[in-house]
């Protein structure tokens, strides 16, 4: 008897380790696996989902931001993709696009996958090129040059009114 409690108490241990291999719920959670699902669902090849899925820091980011632009706009599933895969913020990139597009063209698109990838704050930028968009008579190409324009700032800032120790 003594021999079969000390089995036991030697195995359980082992058997609460294996048990969330076995699990299909705990399976799911897999980033990596999430991701490829989502992406496979957007027909996209196999090959470009397992290289974009296995490169990412962060695949679950990476396949939002894919299925929202592609999802939520007249954007190609793979060219989502290959700017998703550039950005640091891919969320902040799909926000931006979504909602610029929302008041744009299927012909802007290209434009506005472009620009949201190259705006530093997304989105900002996003609100920027929606506010200009809905209250002046610009179009949406025209409105993402003005608030990607990174020139046309404060002009009244006078440098030699700082302090000598701050402008070194």
């Amino acid at each position: 008897m003594i021999g079969l409690k000390h089995l036991v108490i030697s195995v359980l241990p082992m058997a609460f380790c294996v048990m969330p291999l076995a699990n299909p719920a705990i399976a799911a959670k897999n980033k990596y696996d999430q991701c490829a699902g989502s992406l496979m669902n957007l027909n996209l090849s196999p090959q470009e989902v397992a290289r974009s899925c296995s490169q990412s820091l962060d695949p679950e980011n990476l396949a939002s931001c894919v299925v929202d632009i592609a999802g939520g706009t007249d954007i190609l599933a793979v060219d989502a993709l290959a700017t998703c895969r550039l950005v640091r913020r891919p969320l902040e990139l799909a926000t931006c696009v979504v909602d610029i597009s929302k008041v744009g063209t299927a012909a802007d698109a290209p434009a506005i996958l472009d620009h949201c990838r190259r705006s530093l704050l997304p989105e900002n930028f996003s609100k920027c090129v929606s506010g200009l968009v809905n209250q002046t008579d610009l179009g949406t190409t025209a409105a993402l040059r003005y608030c990607i324009d990174g020139s046309d700032r404060d002009r009244n800032l006078n440098l030699s009114e700082l302090p000598t120790d701050f402008r070194q």
